[in-house]
């Protein structure tokens, strides 16, 4: 019996040995929502990019994303994290204070207590962190757990502030290629309308004297039905009609020698020269001239309208960029905490003196087992 007191001294004996030395955890916790789905402001109805979070799969995906090392590097490359006193915690010593290895070296205790790089702080601040699904929920607990309680606070909310960031970055980023697509849409659509009215602006002076030709053409037609060829009405009259033509070629001409729509009329230069008789060419010319300036209208009108759509677009998605929204969301940011969570103390002392109990019991037997003398007369 006096194995399983020693047993049970030396368990309780070695529980507050361990209160005494095991440094005091402070949880400092995140309260996450996680949406079901998110979109745009400008969008209507259900669109393709909305992200379907109904699932506990998807949860747990956001758990695994939120504890990936990348995340985690960049909290720790964050200077108002790095910048916590108390950052790194201090080694635990667990040999007795009055033993030469129970005592503390100042440059060891300041070379341990260094901001580590980058890496290695983000594997620490790892090991700190739990991110969990509060059950019946779409709710995520990230609690850091650290001996400083004001560092657990600082961590735990720096990794959901850095992971919304990071979501609203990945959108943003997306909605910006978009807006590239749009504005090299854009830009095209601005090259064919200039285009298109470069060349129906060389146009416009034989296109004037066109008009004039037709209104001659009327009058003449009128001045015909009344007079005879030879009448001085009708000399003048098909003088300046013959004058408006010589004009009208003469403007065509330059019109098609210009370099903004030469490539055309090097394509219907078979139709333009198959005749012989001037008259003939002169209506052939009128016709093609006429043609062209009505599909380069239509063309205009058509870029136009491509163009004012491109423009709506660009401004929705600069307004969807400028709203841009994660899927996830910080319901609550953590609070300081008041008390330790770790150690418990009945959960040490109860451990320790079951342990010692275990211990005094199996010296006990032991010591029975390979017991070989007399004790008592009737053994």
């Amino acid at each position: 019996w006096h194995w399983i007191a020693l047993g049970l001294i030396l368990g309780g004996l070695g529980a507050f040995y361990y209160l005494s030395k095991a440094p005091k955890l402070y949880q400092a916790t995140v309260t996450m929502l996680v949406k079901e789905r998110t979109g745009t402001i400008m969008q209507k109805g259900m669109m393709p990019d909305e992200i379907d979070m109904r699932s506990i799969e998807a949860m747990n995906t956001v758990v695994a994303r939120i504890m990936r090392p990348e995340l985690m590097e960049s909290v720790a490359s964050r200077q108002d994290v790095r910048a916590l006193p108390g950052l790194m915690p201090k080694k635990v010593n667990w040999w007795p204070e009055w033993t030469p290895m129970g005592r503390t070296d100042p440059a060891a205790t300041a070379e341990a207590a260094a901001v580590p790089p980058p890496g290695m702080l983000a594997g620490a601040i790892g090991s700190w962190t739990k991110v969990s699904v509060r059950k019946n929920t779409r709710l995520l607990d990230l609690t850091v757990e650290h001996p400083v309680p004001e560092v657990a606070k600082a961590v735990a909310d720096a990794v959901a502030r850095e992971y919304v960031a990071e979501l609203i970055g990945n959108r943003s980023q997306g909605q910006s290629s978009e807006v590239a697509l749009l504005m090299q849409s854009a830009k095209e659509a601005r090259t064919n309308l200039q285009a298109a009215q470069s060349s129906l602006a060389i146009y416009q002076r034989a296109l004037g004297v066109q008009e004039e030709m037709e209104t001659q053409e009327t009058a003449a037609g009128a001045l015909a039905r009344r007079y005879l060829p030879k009448h001085p009405k009708m000399i003048a009259a098909s003088g300046q009609l013959t004058a408006l033509k010589k004009r009208f070629l003469d403007e065509f001409t330059a019109a098609r020698n210009s370099p903004a729509d030469k490539a055309y009329w090097e394509s219907v230069a078979t139709q333009l020269d198959s005749s012989t008789n001037p008259e003939e060419q002169l209506n052939v010319t009128r016709r093609l001239l006429v043609a062209r300036a009505t599909v380069l209208q239509s063309e205009i009108t058509s870029q136009n309208s491509v163009f004012n759509g491109i423009l709506t677009r660009i401004q929705e998605a600069d307004v969807n960029q400028q709203s841009a929204e994660a899927e996830v969301d910080i319901s609550s940011l953590a609070r300081k905490p008041g008390l330790p969570t770790s150690p418990v103390l009945s959960r040490v002392v109860t451990a320790g003196i079951a342990s010692g109990l275990a211990f005094g019991l199996a010296l006990a037997l032991l010591f029975r087992w390979v017991d070989n003398k007399f004790h008592t007369v009737a053994q």
